[in-house]
């Protein structure tokens, strides 16, 4: 549910529903999932075969989320709250097509690359070229059970468009406040960030910055290149916090309370809040922004179950045609269920 301010606005809605599932033979895992959302209808989500060639080299392939940042990177529906930052979303490669190796230094270190369509899930390969990721994560006291776990990565996503289109960029409530612009050359996506887990409280943030390049059509002809324009410049941050009121301790690889048992004893009640900005424009454009507070509650009632809800606020710099005074609330929440292990890996 969302609404304008002194505007009349408001809309209930339904976001999606997803339903995947697995089987893993030996060292080789398939995996598929399908999301039915309002505004698209039923796609392709995940479909990848992941293949444990060595112990901690792992070779992945099909759809699935190219390796970028620290949040992207867990599972979609294990955030302490229902909706992921808006500035990740805006920055993120989202999923591609393409393959990947990663390789686990131990418990301290995993470096990844990987080679993609550049041009996202369930698209024709009709406005980008090959895409290139490199991720690097370390967590330097993973050898302490005792002490603040600390998590770091960088990431890059690099790829060329050819007359293609900036992805539009969504708020927390769903709405675009930015929509793509004629891109083409190359272009990039960057984010450095990380967490620090501490028995039950965790804090995490992360930068990122996009770049892509655009061209102006002179002649009608997408085949033909046209005049250089100013590259479009996207720049946003996080910052989120999190206590487990219940005591339990966070997991630094699925970002929940270690709530084991089937009993509503076991549960773990999980408080959380953010605040998250980011910003587009161009020399010739007029930029736009936003700045979004999130806070809410997330309630594990059994191992691999759980509830949240949560209340959104956000301001835009410029009003969009469905919030025209650039400022709304709204409360969102949902209902995921996890089995055979689903919610303990980073895919």
């Amino acid at each position: 549910y969302f609404a304008a301010k002194d505007e009349g606005y408001s809309n209930l809605r339904l976001g999606s529903a997803r339903l995947g599932g697995g089987l893993k033979v030996g060292p080789v895992l398939a995996f598929v999932t399908l999301e039915g959302a309002a505004a698209k209808g039923p796609q392709l989500f995940d479909a990848f075969v992941a293949w444990d060639i060595v112990k901690r080299l792992r070779l992945r392939a099909g759809q699935f989320k190219a390796p970028f940042g620290y949040r992207f990177n867990v599972p979609d529906l294990v955030d302490e709250l229902p909706m992921a930052p808006v500035s990740m979303q805006a920055a993120t490669p989202g999923r591609q097509i393409g393959g990947e190796v990663s390789y686990d230094f131990w418990k301290f270190a995993q470096l990844t690359g990987g080679v993609f369509n550049g041009i996202g899930q369930n698209r024709e390969a009709n406005n980008a070229k090959v895409a290139l990721a490199g991720k690097l994560q370390v967590q330097p006291l993973a050898f302490s059970t005792r002490l603040p776990q600390i998590v770091a990565n960088i990431s890059i996503f690099t790829y060329h468009k050819t007359n293609g289109f900036t992805p539009d960029v969504r708020t927390p409530l769903g709405l675009v406040f930015y929509h793509g612009v004629p891109a083409s050359g190359g272009s990039y996506r960057l984010t450095a960030g990380g967490g620090v887990f501490w028995k039950f409280l965790s804090v995490r943030a992360e930068y990122f910055r996009t770049r892509d390049a655009r061209e102006k059509d002179d002649d009608g002809d997408p085949a033909t290149p046209g005049t250089r324009l100013p590259p479009l410049i996207g720049q946003g941050m996080y910052v989120q916090a999190a206590i487990v009121v219940t005591g339990q301790r966070k997991r630094v690889d699925n970002l929940l309370p270690d709530a084991r048992g089937f009993r509503m004893r076991d549960s773990a009640v999980e408080l959380s809040a953010r605040y998250e900005q980011f910003r587009l424009g161009a020399e010739d454009l007029p930029g736009n922004g936003i700045e979004a507070v999130v806070g809410g509650v997330n309630w594990i009632v059994v191992q691999y179950l759980r509830l949240y809800v949560a209340g959104v606020y956000q301001h835009f710099d410029a009003s969009v045609p469905e919030i025209p005074e650039a400022r709304s609330w709204g409360i969102t929440g949902g209902l995921a269920g996890f089995f055979l292990g689903r919610a303990s890996g980073t895919d």
